[in-house]
């Protein structure tokens, strides 16, 4: 197998250059928006190496951290599965080294990571502020264990209150889900968790980026209000409101080439929005299961927030506290710059000025 330094994703709808290796890490740019990527190297062996087809449903299976695209590129790339994402059987089988499982991932204890998305470069400022100790997340290569959280992809198959199951069934129909979202956990995909941390306490952790300020996320938020207290929720939801903050940073991670005069009045109009454009129905705004629509994926990332904002009020989950939501748009405000430029000390003390103004954070002395 040769040198990949470029791959294309299987139906052409995207392609990523630089390819090259760093640490445990595949590092790689994608070319439509110049973002750097990451795919854990053990995760993609193990991607390769239990599958005789892949797809990205089935590299989601084995990659965290969302880059399931660039994975099953890159594995094709390299000539290990052709063009219909079937294993190429020519490719010299080493059973013994198979045989044998690769070392666990390491946490990543670096103080400041050259090769870090936002995502990451936000876990490790955080782990700054709170220590590393009660801190999992997959940007740090610290993976939750099994039974911290109970967080089933389909709630219908969770024990809800009668007031929960009404507001999912309105959630749903707000929307338009029409059908299954598919079995299994969301556990692998929350970005992070604090487990009995001194002040903290368990719950979720996740930092939210410019795609989740949509149309469908301001519909569960405002149907949340009634459910759970969340100090997040109206702040998230005038995001949402925000309109030049969604012409100038949602559409564009969207991949939305529009400028909208108003916000649309709810996810259907903006659904409608994305039809009556004639929009390419890839990436951001692709179908999805249980969303088999033109921006299906807008509608499955609303629902499962969703799931994550109420997993506190799950009787599996009685020890778990509300989540801690914390949004790429107000540490950029306290800093008053992007996060890239920002130094992980800078981003640490912008995360400590959100945890003590919404969670009553209280830093712990040393002793």
């Amino acid at each position: 197998m040769g040198t990949v330094r470029r791959a294309e994703t299987k139906g052409g709808g995207g392609s990523y250059r630089n390819i090259r290796i760093s640490g445990e890490y595949m590092l790689l740019d994608r070319e439509s928006s110049g973002n750097q990527e990451r795919v854990s190297l053990r995760e993609l062996y193990e991607l390769y190496r239990q599958n005789q087809t892949i797809d990205t449903k089935i590299a989601g299976k084995f990659i965290s951290g969302r880059v399931f695209s660039p994975a099953v590129a890159v594995l094709i790339a390299a000539g290990l599965f052709d063009a219909k994402g079937k294993k190429i059987e020519k490719i010299e089988k080493v059973d013994t080294v198979a045989a044998v499982p690769p070392p666990p991932m390491p946490v990543r204890d670096d103080d400041e990571l050259e090769d870090s998305n936002d995502e990451g470069r936000f876990f490790q400022a955080l782990r700054m502020v709170i220590g590393k100790d009660d801190l999992y997340a997959k940007s740090l290569g610290k993976h939750l264990q099994a039974g911290f959280v109970t967080l089933p992809r389909q709630i219908e198959f969770a024990d809800l209150s009668p007031e929960l199951s009404e507001m999912m069934k309105q959630i749903n129909v707000a929307l338009m889900k029409d059908g299954d979202a598919g079995k299994g956990t969301l556990v692998a995909r929350l970005d992070g968790f604090v487990h009995k941390h001194p002040v903290l306490g368990t719950r979720i952790v996740e930092f939210d980026e410019e795609q989740h300020f949509t149309p469908a996320r301001k519909e569960t938020l405002k149907l949340l209000q009634g459910h759970t207290k969340a100090v997040y929720i109206q702040d998230y939801i005038d995001l949402c409101d925000n309109l030049n903050y969604f012409n100038e940073a949602v559409l564009p991670k969207h991949r939305v080439r529009l400028t909208l005069e108003q916000m649309p009045e709810n996810f259907s109009a903006f659904q409608k929005i994305l039809v009556d454009e004639n929009m390419k129905e890839m990436g951001y705004i692709a179908q999805k299961p249980g969303f088999l629509f033109l921006g299906g994926r807008v509608a499955q990332r609303a629902y499962y927030d969703t799931l994550r904002d109420i997993a506190h009020l799950l009787p599996a989950n009685r020890r778990l506290l509300e989540p801690i939501r914390i949004s790429k748009y107000e540490i950029e405000k306290i800093t008053g710059k992007k996060m890239e430029s920002s130094s992980i000390n800078i981003l640490a003390d912008a995360i400590r000025k959100v945890l003590e103004l919404k969670y009553a954070f209280v830093e712990q002395p040393e002793f």
